[in-house]
């Protein structure tokens, strides 16, 4: 049986971590974490604008959705620089009643507006003037008919849309002017279909 002195020397005598070894660690810890919040901080406004524009989508399919459910006329109204606001008229053929549906604020500072140097979608619907193409300037309504086409400069008699227009228009908006936040929304107004575009700092896709 062996002694305690025999069990000792067979102990290795570097059991443990040296301080050396703790600190190498430690450091390279750092630098791994460094890197990753480096390229968080980088990607994150890139990943806010995809979210916007994500948003205001969802808030355009839902007006054309109720439209077409309820048979109704619903207006989008873009204001200020990243307010949208919806109506729905409630009795076409009787009088203009409206009932609000959202009141909705662009999410992560996001406004609406085209970017410097940033050219026109593929779609090149409108041009890229003003933020919201369908109009010169904002305000700016569209309407969605309850066969979800779409109009502008509707005038509104006994609940219905008397003069509107049909007109293909694109909706920009970015973060803080900044070229690869720069989102587009194209609404085509004879079906009111909706397509998002993205900016890479070149090229929309």
């Amino acid at each position: 049986m062996p002694t305690v002195k025999q069990r000792k020397k067979r102990m290795p005598r570097d059991a443990g971590r040296s301080m050396l070894e703790m600190l190498a660690t430690v450091a390279i810890i750092i630098i791994l974490l460094g890197m990753v919040i480096t390229t968080f901080v980088r990607i994150l406004p890139t990943m806010r604008a995809d979210g916007a524009m994500q948003e205001m989508m969802a808030q355009l399919r839902q007006a054309r959705e109720i439209s077409i459910d309820q048979r109704r006329y619903v207006t989008v109204t873009f204001q200020n620089t990243n307010e949208m606001v919806s109506y729905r008229y409630d009795h076409p053929g009787v009088d203009n009643g409206t009932t609000q549906l959202s009141d909705y604020v662009l999410p992560y500072g996001a406004t609406f507006g085209v970017v410097s140097g940033v050219g026109n979608t593929p779609d090149a619907f409108g041009g890229t003037g003003t933020g919201v193409n369908f109009c010169a300037g904002l305000p700016c309504t569209i309407t969605f008919q309850s066969d979800g086409t779409v109009l502008t400069s509707c005038t509104f008699t006994n609940g219905n849309c008397t003069s509107g227009t049909y007109t293909n228009g694109t909706v920009f908006i970015n973060i803080s002017a900044v070229s690869n936040t720069a989102r587009a929304v194209t609404v085509l107004s004879a079906t009111g279909r909706l397509r998002g575009y993205r900016y890479t700092g070149t090229t929309w896709f």
